[in-house]
């Protein structure tokens, strides 16, 4: 591994000729990216210090992370869903409450309800 490593520094420009490579090099920066956007500082120090823990890094950090299990969702999904629950709410039992939660969905979306 670091004669791998001490070759690719000795000789930077087989890091762009090598397609296995470019996908490490391309996952490595994504898991770094990851973790400044969570400011997981100390991966950040862990991911730069050792590359190859991006692998650890998404097996731990990164797949265990709610919305990477929750499934693909369209944006806003959830919102329609809950409006339309609101609203049979509304009509069946006119609640106070469910006005406001309501109000508050629409006023999070920008629109006028």
């Amino acid at each position: 591994m670091f004669a791998l490593l001490s070759m690719y520094l000795e000789h930077p420009e087989l890091i762009f000729t090598s397609l296995p490579s470019l996908a490490f090099m391309a996952f490595y920066i994504w898991m770094i990216v990851h973790a400044v956007r969570n400011r997981d500082w100390l991966w950040v120090v862990f991911l730069v210090a050792f590359p190859f823990s991006a692998f650890w890094y998404f097996f731990q950090v990164y797949r265990s992370a709610p919305s990477a299990t929750s499934g693909f969702e369209l944006p806003g999904a959830h919102s329609r869903r809950r409006i339309k629950e609101l609203k049979a709410q509304i009509h069946h039992l006119d609640k106070p409450h469910h006005h406001l939660q309501l109000g508050d969905i629409g006023r999070r979306a920008g629109a006028d309800s």
